[in-house]
């Protein structure tokens, strides 16, 4: 069995990793063990096991993930107040 060795911060894991060690760590497996299993820092599981506790969260996106908005909610309706304007004038 092949062991992969990661570096970096768990701000650098993929959903799927932290997934990986959440479920390693419910299925009985101790820290030392998945730490074997998986190639992560103690420090890491340990973390991110204890994130996934806390405030049962296991990815790393927030709800607000992807490209921020180019118009907010304000601006939307100022948008639609025009768009309805400028089809009644062109009636």
């Amino acid at each position: 069995m092949e062991v992969n060795v990661k570096m970096g911060k768990t701000s650098d894991l993929s959903d799927f990793e932290r997934e990986m060690i959440v479920g390693a760590r419910r299925a009985g497996a101790s820290i030392s063990e998945t730490t074997t299993l998986l190639g992560f820092s103690r420090p890491t599981v340990s973390r991110v096991f204890r994130e996934w506790q806390l405030i049962k969260k296991s990815s790393s996106c927030e709800n607000y993930s992807g490209r921020k908005r180019l118009v907010n909610k304000r601006g939307e309706r100022r948008v639609a107040l025009i768009v309805r304007s400028n089809t009644r004038n062109h009636r």
